[in-house]
């Protein structure tokens, strides 16, 4: 249970957890809806959006819009494809995603306190629009900001894996301080609470953490967006491993082959002596899985040597795990820097892991040519 002397920053957690809540069903919903919507939609990077992205990005963003109306939202998507699609006259897509964001936003247009976050009956095709494009512009040069991935592991999503909405809030600061978040949460909505299987869990899992305060992990059911975070209870204090032998280190890494070098994290965990099998899994639900303390290290070796992350892919994840007690940085050793834009571009990798654990005898991961040929194998 969340400890009641730790206020300073609960008011904005709660803000996060109700908009990743109602992210979460707009998600669940719209898995109900993918087949009517004509499936998954290639970005022009190759990799899929879906309804889903679309309506938990606008649901997520419409929340943060009415109770954080000062801070910008930097996300994933944005909405040029639906725009698009629509002018050339299928608005099939478009439909199914304003249809997805009246029910998840159903019972959300008061506040609590009774004040309106916005007009039920307002709610058409552009103000959609306009919630998913509120996240298309950069971070501010200084000061907070929100960043959403409203689906990280979209293919986990498609596939029946594994899937987070990830959501943190960064504060962002001249150089040369180093800009990191302030909170984060994940909303794992096929996530086991105690231990991952590959089933599906119908109460799913929700992390969150405040910087200097903690991490915690409870159910993400009952899904009822308007359910009130006012006194936290059903929220467990999480914390990282502390099992110091290498042979008993559990790794986990990316489900897809073209996410991660999976060749030399295998190199790793043989040199190690690590013999549990590496768990694969999509998404941030991965520091989910460190950060209480069920696996020891994440890595995320880029598959390409000029490979950046997306400062979305990790801020929640990366709070989360070093409020467990653990440790994140890149494959340098350096500690990921959100202040340089969208993407980590003074990063090279992600690391992890817990306080006890360590990369000792790691290969150089700067070739990406054996990770392109296991990608190449694995391609039907």
């Amino acid at each position: 249970m969340v400890e009641r002397k730790h206020n300073e920053g609960l008011g904005i957690a709660r803000v996060a957890l109700s908009a990743v809540r109602a992210g979460s069903r707009a998600c669940r919903l719209a898995g109900q809806r993918l087949e009517s919507s004509g499936g998954a939609v290639a970005k022009q990077d190759d990799t899929p959006v879906t309804v889903a992205d679309y309506a938990c990005q606008a649901v997520v963003s419409a929340i943060l819009e009415a109770d954080t109306p000062t801070l910008p939202l930097v996300a994933e998507e944005g909405a040029d494809e639906l725009r698009g699609r629509a002018a050339r006259g299928d608005d099939r897509l478009l439909r199914v995603v304003v249809e997805t964001v009246r029910a998840a936003l159903a019972g959300l247009a008061q506040r609590p306190d009774g004040t309106a976050r916005w007009d039920p009956q307002a709610i058409d095709a552009q103000r959609v629009l306009d919630w998913i494009d509120r996240g298309a512009g950069e971070p501010p040069a200084v000061g907070q900001f929100w960043t959403l991935d409203p689906i990280d592991g979209t293919k986990g999503f498609l596939r029946g894996g594994q899937y987070a909405v990830a959501l943190a809030l960064i504060e962002r600061r001249a150089a040369p301080a180093l800009s990191a978040p302030l909170v984060g949460v994940l909303g794992c909505p096929r996530l086991n609470r105690v231990r991952f299987t590959e089933a599906a869990d119908a109460e799913g899992c929700l992390f969150w953490a405040v910087r200097n305060q903690g991490a915690w992990c409870g159910p993400l059911a009952p899904w009822d967006p308007a359910r009130s975070f006012d006194d936290l209870d059903g929220f467990e204090a999480i914390q990282v491993s502390q099992r110091a032998t290498p042979s008993q280190w559990v790794v986990c890494e990316s489900f897809e082959t073209g996410h991660t070098n999976q060749t030399h994290t295998q190199r790793w965990r043989t040199a190690r002596g690590i013999a549990a099998a590496a768990l694969r899994l999509d998404s941030q639900a991965k520091y989910g899985l460190v950060a209480r303390g069920e696996a020891d290290v994440y890595l995320r070796i880029p598959s390409r040597a000029d490979y950046r992350e997306a400062i979305w892919d990790h801020a929640a994840g990366a709070i989360l795990v070093q409020e467990a007690g653990g440790v994140v940085h890149d494959l340098d050793h350096q500690p990921l820097d959100f202040g340089q834009g969208r993407v980590l571009s003074r990063n090279r990798g992600v690391v992890a892991r817990s306080a006890v654990s360590d990369l000792k005898g790691m290969p150089d991961a700067g070739d990406p040519s054996e990770a392109t040929e296991a990608t190449e194998a694995a391609t039907p």
